[in-house]
């Protein structure tokens, strides 16, 4: 009978050191990871908003009154086709999603301010900000 000495190879010992090892990186990474996308969703909103908010103020002094509807607005923006991102967002200093999923695929007007998910672009954030704007 023939005896094996000196084989290479990986013990179980040492693969299951390093599983371990990638599953504590990963448990680490994903959280910081889902951070960074609502992160990036957030700025988009705000900078949507903001621009929307610019092309309001715009048609409201070409044609004395505020818009009914982001299509009233395809002449004041470069991409009239202005869609908010899907997935989760800061409002209000905390990680949400959006209320009514139905509408979450488009920007909305009131009161001459345009809006999403029922709130203006002083509401996004990673900072509760109270109604004054502070």
């Amino acid at each position: 009978m023939q005896t094996r000495q000196n084989e290479a190879g990986f013990t179980l010992i040492g693969m299951l050191i390093a599983v371990g090892i990638v599953a504590i990186l990963a448990m680490i990474a994903v959280p910081k990871f889902t951070s960074a996308i609502a992160s990036a969703n957030t700025a988009k909103i705000q900078s949507d908003l903001s621009t929307l908010d610019t092309a309001i103020a715009l048609y409201e002094i070409d044609n004395g009154k505020a818009p009914e509807e982001i299509a009233d607005l395809k002449e004041y923006l470069q991409d009239a086709d202005v869609k908010p991102p899907t997935g989760k967002f800061y409002a209000n200093g905390s990680v949400t999603e959006p209320k009514d999923p139905t509408k979450a695929t488009a920007y909305d007007i009131e009161n001459g301010r345009a809006v999403f998910d029922g709130k203006t672009v002083s509401a996004f954030g990673k900072t509760a900000k109270t109604e004054s704007g502070s």
